[in-house]
C-alpha cells in the first residue's frame, strides 16, 4: 500500500490530524432526509384532503336525493337536494374550489326516482409536491325513490 508524501497528507488534515471532509456525508444524509420527509408530508396531506373529499362529496349526494323526495313538487325538489348538498359540503369549511350540484327530476313522481350528482374540484396547488397536479375533481351520485303514495305536482 502506498503512502502519500507529507505535503499531501498536511493539505488534507487540520491541526489535530482530522480530515476536512469528516462529517460531510452525515450533513449530506441529513440534507437528503430533511427533503424525504417534506415531500412525505406533503404526499400524506394530499392523500388526506383526497380522502376527505371524496368522502364529503358522497356523503353530500347521499344526503341530498333522499330530502328531494321528501318535497311535493319539483322545485322545491331542486331547492331541498341543492340546499342540503351545499350544507353538508360546507361543512368542512370551504373544500370545493368549485361545485356542481346536478339534480335529475325526469322520474320524479310516486313510484320514481331523484338522482343527485356532485361534483366537487379541490385545489392542491399550495401543497407545492412535484407531480401533483394543481386540482383534483371528486364526483359522487346518489339515486333515491318517491314513494308510491306520495302526492307530488
Amino acid at each position: 500500500m502506498a503512502t502519500q508524501p507529507a505535503q499531501l497528507r498536511a493539505h488534507h488534515a487540520g491541526k489535530d490530524g482530522s480530515s476536512s471532509e469528516d462529517g460531510s456525508a452525515a450533513a449530506e444524509m441529513a440534507v437528503l432526509m430533511l427533503v424525504f420527509v417534506v415531500v412525505l408530508l406533503g404526499a400524506v396531506l394530499a392523500v388526506g384532503r383526497a380522502g376527505s373529499a371524496g368522502h364529503v362529496v358522497q356523503s353530500a349526494a347521499q344526503a341530498a336525493a333522499p330530502a328531494a323526495t321528501l318535497t311535493r313538487t319539483v322545485s322545491a325538489a331542486r331547492g331541498q337536494a341543492t340546499a342540503l348538498a351545499d350544507q353538508t359540503l360546507n361543512q368542512r369549511g370551504k373544500l370545493c374550489a368549485s361545485r356542481q350540484v346536478q339534480v335529475d327530476l325526469a322520474n320524479f313522481r310516486p313510484g320514481g326516482t331523484v338522482r343527485v350528482r356532485i361534483s366537487c374540484t379541490i385545489q392542491l396547488a399550495d401543497l407545492s409536491l412535484p407531480g401533483v397536479p394543481g386540482t383534483a375533481t371528486f364526483q359522487a351520485s346518489s339515486v333515491s325513490g318517491v314513494d308510491v303514495f306520495r302526492t307530488v305536482g
